[in-house]
């Protein structure tokens, strides 16, 4: 059995290494290319237009404190009385100096 395994282990190896391929290739470019078929060295795409796409959002959240509503307070008005006033105070008359001269004309109208 032993042997067997290092035989099979021999042709895996000797199978593995008769298909490797190393090549060394040397070549001088001179900017054009000469082969019997047309040569790209890329892919070509064909050029297409991207369409803008439509993205739908939520409306935006407003956060704020809730209103403050304050009631006014009721008005008062003074009630008008029919107490009389008390009559203004009367200051004595005074005794008017005497003028010397005689006493002003009137002007008729």
């Amino acid at each position: 059995m032993r042997r067997l395994l290092i035989v099979a282990a021999l042709a895996g190896v000797l199978m593995s290494a008769a298909s490797a391929q190393a090549q060394v290739r040397i070549g001088i470019g001179i900017g054009i290319p000469i082969a019997p078929y047309p040569y790209y060295y890329r892919p070509y795409y064909r050029p297409y237009y991207v369409y803008p796409s439509v993205v739908v959002v939520s409306p935006p959240v407003v956060v704020q404190p809730a209103p403050v509503v304050v009631q006014p307070g009721p008005v008062v008005q003074p009630v008008p009385s029919n107490v009389p006033a008390s009559p203004a105070p009367v200051q004595p008359a005074t005794a008017r100096p005497a003028t010397l001269g005689p006493p002003p004309m009137q002007v008729p109208n």
